[in-house]
C-alpha cells in the first residue's frame, strides 16, 4: 500500500466493503500510477486475533467458519421446529383460544423466515471470508441483500415478541376489557401493523448502497481491491436517512423495542405474583391465562439473551470505529439461535402442546395415536392457547 499520498483527494469506502479487506483504519492506499487517487476505510475490518483476510487457516477464519456451520444447523433446525409450531397451533379449533394462537403463529411465521434468511446471510459470510467465490456483482449482491433481510426479520420477530408480552399483561391486568380489544379481527390487524411498521424501519437499509464496476483498475488499480469486479457504495438515500436523518429510523427499530420489552414483561411478573397470592379464589380461565403468561416470559428472555452479540457488535463499531468480523458472524448466529429455539420453551412448558405435537409427528409418521380423549385437560373456557 501507498501511504504517501497525504494532502490529496480520498475516498472513503463503505464500511460493508472496508470489512471485506485488510485496509487499517486511516490508512491511505493509492494507485500505484496515480497517487492523487486513494482510498481509505474510516471503519476497518479486523478478526480479533488480528490475522489478515488472507490467512485462511488463521484463528479468526476458523472461528468464523465454526460459527458459520452452526448457524446452518441451528437455521435448518428452526426451519422445522417452527413449522412444527404453526401446523400444531392451526389444529387448535377452539374460539376462545384463536387470538393467542394467532400472535404465536405469527411469531412462528417470522422466525422461520429468520432462520431461512440466517442461513443464506451466514452462507455469504463464509464464502466471501473463505474467498469461495468470485467478488462479483451477485456475490456482493448476495451479502448485502441476505444481511439486510436477517436483520429485517430480527426487528420484526422483536416486535412481535413486544405485541405477545403487551396482549399477555392486558389481557390478566384487564380481563373483562381485553375480550373487547383482543377480537380475532382486531388482533389480526393490529398484528398486520406491527409487521408493516418493521417494513417501514428497515425499508432504507435495502436502498442505501449500490453495487457499481470497480473504477479503481488498469491504470488506476489500488492493491487492496484488485480482487474486486465490483464495489459496494452508497445512494442519495443513505444520504437522506443517515446524514441528514442520522439514522433515526434504524436506532428506533434497533433499541425502541427493549424498554417497552422489558417494562411490561415486568409489569406482567408483578401481576401474575399479586394473583398467584390468592390463586384457590381465581377460577380456571383466569390461571389458564397466568399460565399463558409464564409460558411467554421465556421467550423474552431467550431475545435478551440472544441479542448480547447484536449489541456488542454494533456498540464496537460505534465506540471502537472497528467491525470484527467475529462479531458480525455472531449476529447472524445469534439471530439463528434465537429463532429456532421457542419450539423447546413450548414444549416443555405445556402439556397441551407437547401432546398436540407428539400426535401430530405420529400422524405425520402413518401412526395412529392411542385416543386420550378421557384424560385431555379441559381448555374449552381458556384463552391462554398452546
Amino acid at each position: 500500500m501507498n501511504a504517501s499520498c497525504a494532502n490529496q483527494a480520498v475516498q472513503n469506502l463503505h464500511m460493508d466493503l472496508c470489512h471485506m479487506l485488510d485496509l487499517a483504519a486511516g490508512v491511505k492506499d493509492c494507485a500505484k500510477q496515480n497517487n492523487s487517487i486513494c482510498v481509505q476505510c474510516k471503519i476497518p475490518g479486523e478478526f480479533f486475533t488480528g490475522e489478515k483476510m488472507t490467512d485462511f487457516n488463521s484463528t479468526g477464519h476458523i472461528v468464523c467458519l465454526l460459527m458459520g456451520i452452526l448457524t446452518v444447523v441451528a437455521g435448518i433446525f428452526g426451519l422445522f421446529t417452527n413449522s412444527l409450531i404453526i401446523a400444531v397451533l392451526a389444529k387448535t379449533k377452539k374460539s376462545k383460544t384463536r387470538t393467542f394462537n394467532l400472535l404465536l403463529t405469527g411469531l412462528a411465521i417470522i422466525d422461520l423466515y429468520c432462520c431461512g434468511a440466517a442461513i443464506i446471510a451466514q452462507l455469504a459470510r463464509m464464502a466471501l471470508y473463505g474467498n469461495w467465490v468470485h467478488k462479483g456483482y451477485a456475490t456482493l449482491q448476495w451479502y448485502m441483500a441476505s444481511t439486510n433481510f436477517a436483520l429485517f426479520g430480527r426487528s420484526a420477530s422483536l416486535n412481535m415478541a413486544l405485541l405477545i408480552t403487551i396482549e399477555r399483561f392486558l389481557v390478566i391486568a384487564y380481563p373483562i376489557k381485553s375480550r373487547v380489544w383482543f377480537t380475532l379481527r382486531k388482533t389480526t390487524l393490529v398484528a398486520a401493523g406491527v409487521f408493516v411498521v418493521s417494513i417501514l424501519l428497515n425499508g432504507p437499509r435495502f436502498f442505501n448502497y449500490q453495487i457499481t464496476h470497480n473504477i479503481y483498475s488498469g491504470q488506476n488499480e489500488i492493491t487492496s481491491l484488485r480482487d474486486f469486479d465490483y464495489l459496494i457504495g452508497t445512494t442519495k438515500i443513505h444520504e437522506i436517512f443517515y446524514k441528514t436523518l442520522p439514522n433515526i429510523h434504524g436506532k428506533i427499530a434497533f433499541w425502541l423495542p427493549w424498554p417497552a420489552l422489558l417494562l411490561f414483561n415486568f409489569l406482567s411478573i408483578m401481576q401474575v405474583g399479586k394473583l398467584t397470592q390468592r390463586r384457590e379464589s381465581l377460577n380456571r380461565p383466569r390461571r389458564k391465562e397466568i399460565e399463558g403468561m409464564t409460558l411467554f416470559m421465556p421467550v423474552v428472555v431467550s431475545y435478551v439473551i440472544a441479542n448480547i452479540a447484536p449489541f456488542t457488535h454494533f456498540l464496537v463499531i460505534k465506540f471502537a470505529k472497528t467491525l470484527y468480523r467475529e462479531l458480525s458472524t455472531a449476529m447472524i448466529l445469534s439471530i439463528a439461535i434465537n429463532s429456532s429455539i421457542h419450539f423447546h420453551l413450548y414444549y416443555y412448558r405445556n402439556a397441551t402442546f407437547k401432546r398436540d405435537t407428539q400426535m401430530l409427528l405420529l400422524k405425520w409418521r402413518g401412526i395412529k395415536p392411542a385416543n386420550r380423549k378421557a384424560s385431555r385437560p379441559d381448555l374449552t373456557n381458556t384463552s391462554t392457547g398452546v
